[in-house]
């Protein structure tokens, strides 16, 4: 066996204990000599092997690697890189700041400099960038701006950051090049991806060959940013018939021109190889090959056959992932034209199903599929996309929205750093808090900006989520294996006081309050901690037993698992249930909030309220026959059996509804509500009013001040106090996959 270090040739002879153990890795010491006799930067390592009559492995993939000197200047300093930890996606698009401190080795002004940032990204060549300056005077740094594309290419990698200049012993101008000691920076944060071909023609998840115009079918790859002059870039056809054979074609484009650099290119394939795959499947994707190195784009996952428009229709919203104002749980309705048609809901992943025409949806960051079976037997789905928009509208400073478009990027607006990051993608889902946002990646990942003080930067290495929750300043985290992460203001929420934190695991659900965060585990049991409440952690013994959980401002209730309620904290927020009501409180099936009242919902349609009287904690009259009730800030909205709307709490902000209103779903917001209408329009009151006319609504979310409706076409349309001009996003965001 061979390594080649910047070509010099290093041999072992491989032992029959290595070769009978194939799992073990096997080192190969290269000597200080050969490394400091052979500096550079991108210096190729490589291997090969040979056996002992000389048959050649060939040469293994390379590695390259850069080789300095000492410098005889300190190394260059970064700002926004505490502990050496560079976040591209805190820095929120803000170009990267490079430091030069010249005034001990230069003293003279006018010395050119040449600082380097280099390193190898997760996807695509190792990359260099020289950015030249100079010094200005003998006494002052000299700072240098890196573009935060160029940053954000070694996401998930490393970076190697070093200035260089012709100077003398004196260091003056002369003809000896001199470079610095290099800082070494971890670089974290979304990962540069290779976006998803464009199967031209095909707007959803079919691809009807009937449909392809003339022989061929066109995929057009898109530009991506380390496009170079000999890149190979082969587009991938791959599909399984209905019958369980595999279909597979490949088209290649070179880059040979640099008039081919930086724009998208195309492909065509033949019709006959979506004839072939007609009530099959196929996965379109396409790898760059680069210096023997193959990177593989995301693919676009299709199934092929004949487009049909669906007669199954759901309307209503995800429940939104945001401060608790307007964090209750949403209703969401099937309708079917076929009146004996049954439905079926349930969460990917999740082997539960419920059956029945409306559905209380507790997991918006998950996609959920909706089945009807149809008189016959005849079945139609659809699946709804996680929740896609949500917003924050307490604060005027931090006021702001975020909507994740169907590629997975996000679409945002709002004041400075709470705008979100360029070029995220991958995303699932978005969670507010008043000051700051957290995206839920496909992947498990997460990604924050806002504040930094109050959840705006995410801890490192934080994976594997499944859900995140929001109070005012803090965000907590639940992993796949139930236990939980938090960040942002520590006395809000952001740290687990150790007193509970052996506690929390296994746990199924948590909810956030202004400064407080509450979490349910399996076992029923529920801890509380944050603000001045509870800053050393509460293990809630009243609450043994509880199920589902719901949140005010600074007071928790939850259903137990006999159906009655638990509430604590502020009895001025909630936090104490009347005497009076304890022994009603029985038969509750769900319960729902405002800023400082709570409201359970019977299984015989009752509604029970406490709390503050202007928050909506008592009722102008008796509340029965109600099927759904959610809260704002300041009210709460119910629908009964026959669709009519009632409301109470403070009158114009959301107490009081338009006289025969009609809805078949409700979405609070920030002292308001909107409710879609049995014929698809949609109307809103309270602090947000306004409507839309049209008969194809599909879903209503609260974004910040604005309410925002996803119509049947494909549509956004939206109100409110941004004034936003959503036409751009049409055929972006839309309510199902």
């Amino acid at each position: 066996m061979t390594l080649y270090w910047a070509g010099v040739p290093i041999k072992i002879t491989v032992s029959a204990d290595q070769a009978s153990n194939p799992d073990i890795p096997i080192t190969i010491v290269v000597p200080a000599s050969i490394i400091a006799d052979n500096p550079g930067s991108k210096l190729t390592v490589r291997y090969d092997v040979r056996d002992i009559v000389n048959n050649w492995s060939l040469y293994s993939l390379a590695v390259q690697v850069t080789v300095t000197r000492p410098g005889v200047f300190p190394p260059p300093l970064v700002d926004q890189a505490p502990n050496y930890i560079l976040d591209v996606d805190v820095l929120n698009g803000e170009d990267v700041r490079i430091m030069v401190l010249v005034h001990p080795h230069f003293p003279i002004a006018n010395t050119p400099l040449t600082v380097i940032w280099r390193g190898s990204p997760v996807i695509g060549p190792a990359m260099e960038v020289r950015l030249d300056t100079h010094t200005t005077n003998p006494y002052s740094p000299v700072t240098v701006l890196l573009p935060h594309r160029q940053a954000a290419a070694l996401a998930g990698s490393t970076a190697q950051v070093l200035y260089e200049a012709y100077v003398d012993d004196s260091g003056n101008p002369g003809m000896e090049l001199r470079q610095s000691d290099v800082l070494t920076l971890t670089v974290i944060g979304t990962p540069p991806r290779l976006a998803k071909p464009h199967v031209v023609g095909v707007s959803g998840t079919v691809l009807d060959p009937d449909k392809i115009t003339g022989d061929y079918q066109e995929v057009i790859v898109p530009a991506y940013d380390f496009m170079d002059i000999g890149d190979e870039i082969t587009v991938h056809w791959e599909g399984v018939t209905a019958s369980g054979n595999t279909v597979y074609e490949a088209q290649q484009i070179f880059i040979s021109q640099p008039s081919q650099i930086g724009k998208p290119h195309s492909v065509s394939f033949e019709k006959r190889l979506a004839t072939l795959l007609r009530e099959g499947n196929l996965e379109v994707s396409y790898s760059v090959k680069v210096n023997g190195q193959s990177y593989l784009s995301e693919p676009v996952l299709l199934q092929v056959g004949q487009t049909t428009v669906s007669t199954l229709t759901v309307i209503g919203s995800r429940s939104q992932t945001g401060p608790f104002y307007h964090a209750n749980t949403c209703r969401l309705q099937a309708a079917s034209p076929d009146p004996q048609a049954t439905f079926e809901w349930h969460y990917q992943g999740f082997d539960e199903s419920s059956t029945d025409a409306f559905f209380l949806d507790t997991y918006p960051e998950l996609p959920l599929l909706v089945r009807s079976i149809k008189t016959g037997g005849a079945i139609e789905t659809l699946t709804l996309r996680p929740v896609n928009a949500t917003g924050n509208a307490s604060f005027s400073a931090y006021r702001s929205g975020c909507i994740v478009k169907d590629e997975g990027t996000l679409f945002g607006w709002g004041a400075g750093a709470i705008a979100p990051p360029a070029n995220l993608a991958g995303i699932r889902c978005v969670v507010a808090n008043s000051q700051a946002y957290a995206g839920l990646h496909t992947d498990g990942s997460v990604t924050c900006w806002g504040n930094l003080h109050n959840g705006g930067s995410a801890p490192a290495g934080l994976r594997d989520v499944a859900q995140v929750a929001a109070a005012s300043s803090a965000f907590a985290a639940l992993h796949q294996n139930g236990s939980v992460t938090t960040w942002g203001n520590a006395l809000h929420g952001g740290t687990v006081p150790p007193v509970i934190a052996p506690q929390l695991f296994d746990i199924v659900q948590i909810v956030g309050a202004d400064s407080a965060f509450a979490a349910l585990r399996n076992d029923g049991e529920v801890f509380c901690w944050g603000g001045d409440q509870w800053p050393y952690g509460m293990h809630v013994i009243a609450a043994r037993g509880s199920e589902r959980l719901s949140a005010s401002n600074n007071a928790f209730a939850a259903v137990t698992s006999q159906s009655s309620v638990v509430a604590w904290g502020l009895e001025s927020d909630g936090g104490r249930i009347p005497a009076e009501l304890v022994s009603q409180l029985t038969g509750v099936i769900s319960l729902a909030s405002t800023s400082a009242a709570f409201a359970a919902l019977t299984a015989t349609g009752r509604v029970l309220v406490w709390g503050d009287t202007r928050f909506g904690g008592q009722l102008p009259a008796p509340v029965t026959n109600i099927l759904y009730v959610t809260g704002s800030t300041t009210a709460f909205a119910a629908i009964t059996l026959n669709n009519s709307v009632v409301a109470w709490g403070e009158p114009n902000e959301g107490g009081t509804p338009p006289p025969n209103l009609q809805a078949v779903s409700l979405t609070a917001g920030y002292g308001s509500f909107a409710a879609c209408r049995p014929d698809g329009s949609v109307v809103s009151w309270g602090v947000t009013t306004g409507q839309y006319s049209a008969n194809d609504a599909r879903a209503v979310y609260a974004v910040g001040a604005n309410f925002l409706v996803l119509t049947a076409d494909r549509k956004v349309v939206s109100w409110g106090s941004d004034n936003l001009d959503l036409q751009s996003l049409a055929g972006q965001i839309t309510q199902t996959i």
